[in-house]
């Protein structure tokens, strides 16, 4: 096996693998552009070492502030599976973040998926913090209505300072949770974040949450909202009103086990206990890693 920076020339085969593993699989319309943003981060590729060249695995690193990294779409084709090849990509991307001077490395696992917690926790990972999800599906507003106003927006530079003012305060494990990356809460980390468009606020005049918030064709996806518990829940009401829109959504909702929301979601019909983990590893750039 052989472990290598991938290339363009590589998306057949990689394309042709992710198809025979997970059929909505998200990494068919973020490859490409992950493997062109090189000043983003670095996507690896497992080839099987014979004349075939066969490529057997991939996994994306994706520079943080912070000097941190989130590592994200391991993906190891179906017929080498427990062959060692998630475990040789895990190093591999241990590597390229070391390389890139990171401090630290985090990553998500589904709290069911039994042997990628094995093999995270093996490579030297400690478990961060545990999600749990939930969801509800989100009728359609009848014809004619017009959707409802709201104090959700998307958030702006301008924004900053009072959302850092926040989540030094009420950030849910001290966290940002956004667009499926996890990292510590901090300026630099609620700025990039912003700049990417992945988070939003609630209040007016003055900013009272700011929350991870994401828009995929009919899925949303709220992630652990961050202010004082009341203005919380008033944020998420507010939410499910305007959310109707001129087709059924399903919105999924992601938070830590002690939040300010409570029961509030159950009492308006979310449903599941869907679990997540988040993993961290802690590099010395200079020598032998620490935990």
């Amino acid at each position: 096996m052989n472990i290598r920076r991938a290339a363009i020339t590589d998306t057949p085969k990689v394309m042709a693998m992710l198809a025979s593993i997970w059929e909505d699989d998200y990494l068919p319309h973020t490859w490409i552009s992950w493997v062109e943003e090189t000043d983003r981060g670095v996507v690896l590729v497992a080839e099987e070492g014979d004349e075939s060249g066969a490529i057997i695995g991939t996994c994306y690193t994706h520079f943080l502030p912070d000097s941190s990294c989130w590592l994200q779409g391991m993906r190891v084709d179906t017929k080498v599976r427990r062959a060692g090849v998630g475990s040789a990509l895990t190093a591999a991307s241990l590597a390229v973040a070391r390389a890139a001077h990171c401090t630290h490395a985090y990553l998500g696992i589904d709290a069911d998926n039994t042997p990628s917690l094995t093999m995270t926790e093996r490579a030297g990972f400690r478990k961060a913090c545990d999600y749990s999800r939930v969801g509800k599906k989100i009728p359609a507003r009848e014809s004619g209505l017009p959707k409802e106003s709201t104090l959700w927006r998307k958030a702006q530079a301008d924004d900053l300072e009072r959302m850092w003012e926040l989540g030094q305060s009420y950030a849910p494990s001290s966290a940002i949770f956004a667009s499926w990356k996890w990292q510590p809460v901090s300026r630099a980390a609620l700025e990039k974040f912003i700049a990417e468009e992945d988070l939003w606020v609630w209040g007016t005049p003055e900013i009272l949450v700011w929350s991870g918030f994401a828009i995929h064709d009919e899925y949303r996806a709220l992630f652990p909202l961050c202010g004082e518990e009341d203005a919380v829940q008033a944020a998420f009401l507010d939410l499910l009103q305007w959310l109707p829109d001129e087709k059924e959504l399903y919105l999924e909702l992601w938070q830590p086990p002690q939040n300010a929301l409570g029961d509030l979601p159950q009492m308006n019909g979310f449903s599941g206990d869907d679990g997540y983990t988040i993993w961290e590893y802690k590099l010395l750039t200079e020598g032998t890693d620490k935990i």
